[in-house]
């Protein structure tokens, strides 16, 4: 669901500290919107696209390093007993998972960013209260008594580690993404 302000919508690309802002945007009357449909590979409504909610406002998401997202699915999938029914259940030891996604799914979050092209501003997970109090200069819309000091949410728990050799197969199969961090 997409978080609506007066000027502005935040859409939530899985993993990249989506819940944090839209927890800090509840706070300063930010809407969720329900949405008809899903977001490829059955991620949920909670990931609505732009192309799904369709609007005239000024529109931001986030993105996050390639390998700190595969870290962050993979902990998440696994503290949640891989109970979602997605293409990113497959019940596997984070290297040979993260293997499996990049031999049957090469680029697969490229492919989910993808979707949320036609955004005005993508922001850094990296840089999140940064880039969301940025985002929000942008769109215009009042920030007078937002709380951006509060804790970051989704703390998942798991070990994930990633050799050199792995994070370049990453950061080539996500080399969209990797955009973001090479400008």
């Amino acid at each position: 669901m997409p978080t609506v302000l007066p000027k502005s919508v935040f859409y939530h690309i899985p993993k990249t500290g989506g819940t944090w802002v839209t927890e800090v945007l509840k706070g300063i009357g930010g809407e969720r919107v329900q949405v008809e449909g899903t977001h490829p590979y059955n991620i949920t409504k909670e990931h609505a696209t732009p192309l799904v909610y369709r609007t005239q406002k000024f529109k931001f998401a986030f993105v996050r390093h390639p390998v700190s997202w595969y870290q962050s699915m993979w902990k998440f999938r696994a503290n949640n007993k891989w109970q979602y029914e997605s293409v990113f259940d497959v019940k596997l030891p984070f290297t040979e998972w993260v293997r499996h996604f990049l031999k049957q799914h090469p680029g697969i979050y490229s492919e989910i960013v993808r979707e949320f092209e036609g955004v005005d501003f993508m922001g850094r997970q990296e840089n999140l209260r940064a880039d969301l109090l940025k985002a929000l200069e942008m769109s215009g819309d009042d920030t007078s008594g937002i709380e951006i000091d509060r804790g970051l949410a989704n703390k998942s728990k798991g070990t994930a580690r990633v050799s050199k050799k792995l994070r370049n197969e990453i950061m080539e199969a996500e080399s969209y993404v990797m955009r973001y961090y090479e400008s």
